[in-house]
């Protein structure tokens, strides 16, 4: 494993890091510039630029399968909405009719749709960006919270964290027929579906796990020597990993000859 290269500098708080899907760019969340924000940074020249300036905090990210634009999660008004950029800079788009969850978990599928997470956090809609028509990804949203959807390789499925009976789990859901399976109890940390749509990686804590679908057996295939892991995102292949760390800094300050009685 090549040693890690720090990417980004300075003390203002990253709160999310997502990996083109070529691997050689990397969209993140920070609010360096006061709300928190887009910015895209290259990984073969280092540029690094602000891609939406909105002035309430941007909650979601996600690139399209081409690479060309990015879908994110910001308010308009007084409710969060979905929106779309240009991934090299543009005016943002938002999808009027949507109703996103807090949270602001949004993926872009390897074709064509957006999921994000609505209101409630008891299910994800499909959203077809051309149109503007969504539909629910489960029929029946009283079930539990759901969380960290990601889309496999063929849009055939969506695996996803779904704190439901027997107890939070791994779930996966078809986008056909809406079908539920129950895959694995590790359903914390990051995943994406592998190059070929019968596994999950996962982050779970030091390593990264593959969890093979559809029968749910896991297998460590990555261990990191990272600490304090805040946020991180991973190339399919696991060749390229991003994240950040969670750590608290500030500046420190010396005074000479303090008198405290002095006004």
């Amino acid at each position: 494993m090549a040693p890690p290269r720090q990417l980004t500098h300075g003390t203002a708080l990253i709160s999310d890091v997502i990996l083109s899907p070529d691997g050689s760019r990397v969209a993140y969340l920070t609010n360096a510039s006061g709300a928190q924000n887009v910015r895209v940074l290259s990984l073969d020249d280092s540029t690094d630029a602000q891609l939406t300036f909105m002035r309430r905090d941007v909650l979601g990210c996600a690139w399209s399968r081409d690479g060309l634009r990015i879908a994110f999660t910001a308010w308009d008004g007084d409710s969060l909405k979905v929106w779309t950029v240009p991934a090299r800079g543009g005016t943002p788009v938002p999808f009027k009719d949507t109703l996103v969850s807090e949270s602001g978990d949004v993926a872009w599928s390897p074709g064509h749709d957006v999921l994000y997470q609505v209101q409630g956090n008891r299910n994800f809609n499909i959203l077809d960006p051309s149109t503007g028509f969504q539909r629910s990804l489960v029929p029946n949203d009283s079930v539990g919270w759901m969380f960290q959807a990601e889309w496999s390789p063929d849009q055939k499925h969506v695996a996803l964290a779904w704190n439901r009976r027997p107890g939070p789990s791994l779930w996966v859901v078809s986008t056909a027929d809406t079908t539920q399976e129950r895959l694995s109890p590790i359903y914390e940390g990051s995943g994406v579906w592998d190059h070929s749509g019968g596994g999950i990686l996962a982050w779970v804590e030091d390593s990264i796990v593959r969890i093979s679908y559809p029968l749910g057996n896991t297998t460590t295939v990555l261990r990191v020597p990272f600490k304090n892991i805040a946020a991180a995102d991973f190339s399919p292949d696991l060749l390229t990993v991003v994240y950040t760390i969670d750590e608290m800094s500030s500046d420190v300050w010396l005074v000479e000859n303090f008198d405290p009685e002095v006004k």
